[in-house]
């Protein structure tokens, strides 16, 4: 049996080179042994040619594998087909849809983990990218889905993703779930988890615009734990809009005695705004020499020639001489 998976394996490699119809018939042999090895080869192969007129042998192994986890160890092969479709912009949403909803549990040492996660991450996010209409009440479900057994590792890719999804609806609707999730509080049993998640979804709901969930994000500042402040921040940063800088350097003042100080330096340096960076050159300048050194990390990560002119001078301006600044770094 080894011998012969081999032998396939070998056979797989050189398809490329092979005239029609032996290739083609070579690679749907490929595709439908019980081996998940050789089920891999096989899709390798179809995608590195750009076999486009494998899209139909895709869906059919892509639907395959979902009832037979066991070929496909980490959701490898359905990444890949996944991937190499919307390559090739022939991903059916239909697809996407059932990945979304697939799980699939793994052993590892002390439990399993749901290997899926991440795809079910990755198709939410192709489907908002088509404009799904079908998707809010996937978003919903994915939302508030719970690892389920305590021997279940928790991934919570899919419920941030969700988050991230939902602050792109300009809809009342899309708010309030992300309201709701806010005030209940996340199922993770690890608080660092729970606390990303929160952190994004406060970071999702003020990027919705309602007029009601910026005031609703501002009061909520207070309340947070230092790791969703953290994650809230990265949030915000990323959403890189003037609002949103201005409610980081609104809450500045508390934040920065707490453990969240340097992820909000980042979220501001993220926001790319002038008065976060004004701002943050002006920590370098006279800040403690903590938030000094942080705010030039912060922004050695978003270099510009002028930038970095500013920056030189104000790590120059300090009267102490407590803080440098490789360049090269």
């Amino acid at each position: 049996m080894a011998g012969h998976v081999e032998k396939l394996l070998e056979d797989l490699a050189a398809a490329g080179d092979l005239p029609e119809p032996r290739r083609s018939a070579l690679l749907r042999k490929g595709m439908a042994h019980k081996q998940g090895m050789v089920v891999h080869a096989a899709v390798k192969v179809v995608r590195r040619r750009a076999l486009t007129s494998f899209v139909p042998e895709f869906e059919s192994l892509f639907a395959s594998l979902l009832d037979k986890p066991e070929l496909d160890r980490g959701c490898t092969i359905k990444m890949l087909i996944l991937e190499t479709l919307k390559e090739w912009e022939s991903i059916p949403p239909s697809l996407l849809r059932a990945a979304t909803r697939h799980r699939q549990l793994e052993p590892v040492y002390g439990g399993s983990v749901d290997t899926a996660a991440p795809m079910r991450a990755w198709a939410v996010n192709r489907l908002s990218e088509a404009g799904d209409p079908h998707l809010l009440p996937i978003l919903c479900e994915m939302l508030y889905e719970t690892p389920g057994s305590p021997k279940v590792q928790d991934e919570p890719s899919p419920r941030i993703a969700a988050a991230r999804v939902l602050g792109q609806y300009r809809l009342d609707s899309a708010a309030l779930l992300l309201r709701a999730k806010m005030l209940g509080g996340d199922a993770a049993r690890e608080a660092n988890v729970a606390d990303d998640v929160i952190g994004e979804v406060v970071g999702a709901l003020f990027c919705t615009q309602m007029s009601w969930a910026e005031p609703l994000v501002d009061a909520a500042i207070p309340t947070l734990s230092e790791g969703q402040l953290a994650s809230l921040a990265i949030s915000l940063g990323e959403q890189r809009s003037a609002r949103a800088a201005r409610l980081l350097l609104k809450h500045w003042p508390t934040v920065q005695f707490t453990d969240a100080a340097e992820p909000w330096q980042l979220g501001l340096a993220l926001s790319r705004q002038d008065d976060a960076v004004d701002f943050l050159l002006e920590q370098v300048r006279t800040g403690s020499k903590a938030h000094a050194r942080s705010a030039v990390a912060a922004l050695s990560n978003f270099r510009t020639e002028s930038l970095t002119t500013r920056l030189k001078a104000a790590i120059a301006a300090r009267p102490d001489h407590d803080v440098t600044w490789n360049e090269n770094a």
